[in-house]
């Protein structure tokens, strides 16, 4: 047995003897195909492609399927030696290595509120390169860009927040999740659905679709809010929707039916669009869209409303508007096994709100329908309709009473006004000489 020095020393003589000769440039291009087809023949040996012709068509399809929902370019079915350039592609497009930290003695942002409000993307990326980054520095900046910064959308501050959470592993995390929606989830689905940076938020929307957790159910319920409102908010007079009611529909589809708490995250979104259509009257929405988001109303509505909403939908709808389905509805009884006495003992403030509202959703089907019916000259269901809101919401004929004798008030209070005026230009006349 040789020991090591001795094997060092034979080493050392046999370089001496036979020193190796510089490559030509030929040589070398040779030696490094040969190095990197050697290197992928043994992963591909060590991690085979097992897929057949038939589950690779179906995996292409998926791929295909997944891209037209996130507005990106279908790849094909990788090899393993691809699938590592990719990985280490996504290693070196990390967010980390996007910006060289600034080695100072102090940590990056200790130049004060000065430097935050300067160039607060700038200041929230030296933390990313520094790994002090964390969801409170994101909504700082999300908020600091919101309210000061002014730099053009194709900077893509938002998806560069987005990039960073999906690199960090942080939008998966229970954390995000319980993160305040209003400061971090909220104004960042703003931001990227401006920059048209969508795909992030549809991936977080596939995450745990079918997970019944507490937290994830309602970070989904903000999250799919937020994509339906789009820049301007659902609530705002300005929102698109035509728009907002595509996004329901995706929102929808990409839930899917499989998950029991589809249906409570798609009703934070739903009735918001409701009350803008009842708003509205006859919304700008295409009938086809439309018809599907009526359909639609069965399964995320409350199933002892869905009859009432689905004949609001009717009453306005942009095309075909009918008041058919409800006086249907008030006729059958429904409408008032479904309102509760607001003097019951024990209930809940919830109760008190839910029950108000519903009420107004009953009142708005008696007014629309009336209205509807006068419109087809159906004078009789017309008189239905509103006999029964006059017997029912005496609150109405209350506030009708009300505001014609302020009317009335408003009136007498006018003429004595214009009385004393009279007067008064009478009075003047007198005290003028002639």
């Amino acid at each position: 047995m040789q020991s090591g020095a001795q094997r060092r020393a034979l080493s050392y003589l046999a370089s001496k003897i036979h020193p190796q000769l510089p490559l030509t440039p030929r040589e070398s291009e040779q030696l490094l195909k040969l190095l990197t087809t050697s290197f992928r023949t043994q992963l591909d040996r060590e991690h085979p492609v097992t897929s057949t012709r038939e589950s690779s068509g179906q995996a292409s399809r998926q791929l295909v399927k997944i891209a037209a929902l996130d507005n990106a370019s279908p790849s094909p079915v990788p090899s393993s030696y691809s699938s590592a350039d990719q990985h280490m592609l996504s290693i070196l497009a990390n967010p980390l290595f996007a910006v060289k930290p600034r080695r100072r003695a102090s940590e990056p942002g200790s130049g004060g509120l000065h430097e935050v409000l300067r160039d607060p993307l700038t200041w929230f990326l030296n933390h990313v390169a520094s790994g002090t980054a964390d969801l409170s520095k994101a909504a700082a900046c999300l908020a600091i860009l919101k309210k000061y910064d002014e730099r053009p959308v194709s900077v893509k501050p938002a998806a560069q927040i987005a990039k960073w959470l999906q690199t960090s592993n942080l939008e998966t995390s229970g954390e995000f999740m319980r993160f305040s929606p209003h400061r971090l989830l909220e104004p960042l689905v703003e931001l990227l659905s401006k920059e048209g940076e969508m795909a992030y938020c549809w991936r977080w929307l596939r995450q745990n679709r079918v997970s019944t957790d507490e937290h994830v159910v309602e970070f989904q319920s903000h999250l799919v809010r937020a994509i339906v409102g789009g820049p301007s908010g659902i609530d705002s007079d300005r929102v698109n929707l035509n728009h907002a009611v595509v996004a329901f529909m995706k929102a929808k589809e990409t839930l899917g039916d499989s998950s029991k708490a589809s249906g409570k995250v798609l009703r934070r979104s739903g009735t918001p669009l409701l009350r803008r259509i009842m708003a509205e009257g006859r919304p700008a929405i295409e009938p086809d869209m439309y018809e599907s988001f009526l359909e639609s109303a069965k399964s995320w509505a409350l199933s002892s409303w869905s009859g009432s909403l689905q004949a609001i939908l009717r009453l306005h709808h942009p095309t075909w508007p009918t008041a058919a389905p409800s006086i249907a509805y008030l006729r059958s009884g429904n409408a008032l096994a479904r309102v509760s006495s607001v003097g019951d003992v024990g209930k809940t403030f919830k109760h008190y709100r839910n029950i108000e509202r519903n009420r107004r959703y009953l009142i708005h089907l008696c007014l629309e329908a009336a209205r509807r019916c006068l419109a087809e000259q159906n004078y009789s269901d017309a008189q239905f309709a509103l006999e029964f809101a006059k017997n029912h919401f005496p609150e109405l004929t209350e506030g009708a009473k009300e505001q014609s004798q302020r009317m009335a008030l408003r009136e007498q209070l006018d003429q004595r006004r214009q009385q004393r005026e009279e007067d008064s230009l009478a009075l003047l006349n007198q005290l003028l000489p002639t």
